[in-house]
């Protein structure tokens, strides 16, 4: 018999929690039952450092992405690192069922199969993936990500649904010929909410760099009116002596050169990373 310090090795549990969520993703309940769920595991220094990477890359477009970059870059460099559950799900964009609910805002699924074709974007390129979507499958693809959520909640191990190591996942190919991918940050354990309480973010943002950040994600809580007419903006303690208003335009050149930049990096992050990986595996 032996007495373990639990604490020492408590994240040796997230893997098994991990697979937890796997398996109840790939046993999720369907509507449709024609969806192909996929999913992948990511553990370890090796493989969490290119993560990282990417989210560096992706780190100044939004406060989001910053805080997921720092969050993550902070757990590798102190080794306590969480798991990445990444959950996959192909077979989206092309309706077999012959439904033809509309839900998709064409009238039957033949010409929504057709306009799939055409309009689909590229597959794992730096988002989602290639759209557009059958209404019904891409519930049975969320369904299977709440449903690892969920799992992962009765394990009590602190876990964060994130968009930006989806992203990551897919362009990686951690889920070969998934359409839409999503990541799920596991842990680490202790207790300290790292990805809710955010303790590595303390000091990095000022009251505008907030304030900003809310204008952003839901505007109609700054707007004076939330109607027609002038849409007035809430900007800050002297909104109403130093009125400023939404407009709609396209953003400057300098964004789009910079978005260049980026979509450059992230594709030789992905060519090294792959390389890499191949070599290990000695393919």
């Amino acid at each position: 018999m032996a007495v373990i310090e639990y604490g020492k090795i408590a994240n040796d549990g997230l893997v098994e929690a991990a697979k937890l969520g796997a398996m109840a993703a790939m046993n999720a309940p369907q509507i449709t039952e024609t969806v192909n769920i996929k999913v992948s595991i990511v553990t370890g220094r090796e493989e969490i450092l290119p993560m990282v990477q990417y989210l560096r890359i992706k780190a100044p477009d939004s406060f989001v992405n910053y805080g997921e970059y720092r969050t993550l870059a902070k757990l590798y460099e102190a080794d306590t690192l969480p798991t990445i559950l990444i959950v996959g799900a192909a077979n989206l964009n092309q309706c077999e069922l012959n439904w033809n609910c509309g839900a998709c805002g064409f009238a039957t699924c033949d010409e929504f199969n057709k306009f799939s074709q055409e309009a689909r974007g590229d597959v794992g390129a730096f988002g989602y993936g290639g759209g557009p979507f059958c209404n019904w499958k891409i519930l049975d693809a969320t369904m299977a990500y709440d449903m690892a959520c969920a799992a992962l909640a009765d394990c009590s191990v602190e876990s964060r649904p994130q968009a930006s190591t989806g992203q990551a996942g897919m362009a990686f190919g951690y889920v070969e010929g998934c359409e839409w991918v999503s990541g799920i940050v596991i842990g680490p354990s202790g207790g300290r909410q790292v990805w809710f309480n955010r303790p590595s973010l303390r000091d990095s943002f000022n009251d505008k760099d907030v304030i900003e950040h809310l204008q952003r994600a839901l505007p109609s809580h700054f707007l004076a009116f939330p109607g027609t007419g002038d849409p007035k903006v809430k900007w800050g303690p002297n909104w109403e002596a130093d009125p400023k208003y939404w407009r709609y335009q396209s953003p400057p050149a300098e964004w789009f050169a910079s978005s260049d930049k980026k979509a450059k990096q992230i594709l030789d992050l992905i060519t090294k990373v792959k390389a890499e990986r191949a070599k290990r595996e000695g393919k």
